[in-house]
């Protein structure tokens, strides 16, 4: 399993490995890199629907409805309706979700730095290509 090419096979053993060290690295905000991706977007895109959220995650919104009614419930977000279609709703970060987001961002920061160590910009601009075209054909779409 030595072989460098063996594209599945190292970009499964990363990420497995990435989930722990996220997790660890998380661990004194009490949040998972799954619950803390939901807050990040809540932060990007104020009162975001459930549906965009789920599609910002890459995720089926059956996934991301429980995972926001949690984070609701530990205080992190507010679910209201959305003021057009009462039926749909609007995730809003409290002040304890800012807090969250605000003291998660530079523990990723320091990830982000020991992931890139020892790769020059270029280096790293042609494993971000990667990734991105990855993840995009991945999903069905296509990259040229």
């Amino acid at each position: 399993m030595s072989d460098p090419r063996r594209l599945y096979f190292w970009l499964q053993t990363a990420s497995s490995a990435l989930q722990q060290q996220a997790r660890a690295a998380l661990q004194p905000t009490g949040l998972t890199p799954p619950q803390l991706g939901v807050l990040f977007v809540a932060h990007q895109q104020p009162g975001c629907r459930l549906g965009d959220l789920a599609r910002a995650l890459h995720v089926n919104a059956s996934a991301v409805t429980p995972m926001v009614g949690r984070l609701a419930k530990l205080g992190f977000l507010e679910l209201r309706a959305a003021p057009t279609d009462r039926r749909a709703r609007e995730a809003h970060l409290t002040e304890q979700g800012r807090r969250a987001v605000a003291d998660a961002a530079p523990l990723l920061v320091r990830l982000d730095h020991q992931l890139s160590a020892g790769f020059t910009e270029a280096e790293l601009d042609v494993v971000a290509r990667f990734l991105h075209a990855t993840a995009t054909r991945a999903r069905g779409g296509s990259h040229g």
